[in-house]
């Protein structure tokens, strides 16, 4: 079995920099976030805590949905950043077995810094990308 390293700050650039590739796919994300939010929100008459079951699943879907639309849209930059999480090549990661790549995303998305790194990546992400649309209006 391989074991990640730990989540670092330069790795929420690299996700952030895979989304903005990803384009549409990021937005309709975003657009899923926000729903799961808000009608978990709307079910619970008691606001969300943090260690609700419910919203610790969300976010875990959420994750694997990050990673699975950066892995359709951008698989070199994916592929690459899997295989240093790894601590591997890009050649030993290709040789590596064919479970390596689902035991990395299980650990990224069932870490204890996953719900963090993910959230964070999406404040980033949605800042940019509010910048950039601000700056294009201007």
């Amino acid at each position: 079995m391989v074991t990640i390293r730990k989540l670092k700050n330069g790795d929420i650039f690299r996700v952030v920099a895979m989304l903005r590739k990803v384009g549409g796919q990021a937005a309709e994300l975003t657009r899923l976030i926000s729903s799961a939010k808000k009608n978990k929100k709307q079910n619970n008459a008691v606001a969300v805590s943090d260690d609700d079951s419910d919203t610790t699943e969300m976010f875990v879907a959420v994750g694997t949905k990050v990673l699975m639309a950066c892995y359709d849209a951008v698989s070199d930059d994916f592929i690459n950043w899997m295989a240093d999480l790894a601590g591997m090549s890009r050649a030993d990661f290709n040789e590596a077995p064919p479970s390596t790549t689902l035991e990395i995303i299980d650990q990224l998305v069932h870490g204890e810094d996953a719900r963090n790194f993910f959230t964070t990546a999406w404040q980033l992400f949605n800042r940019i990308k509010l910048s950039g649309s601000i700056i294009k209006k201007a």
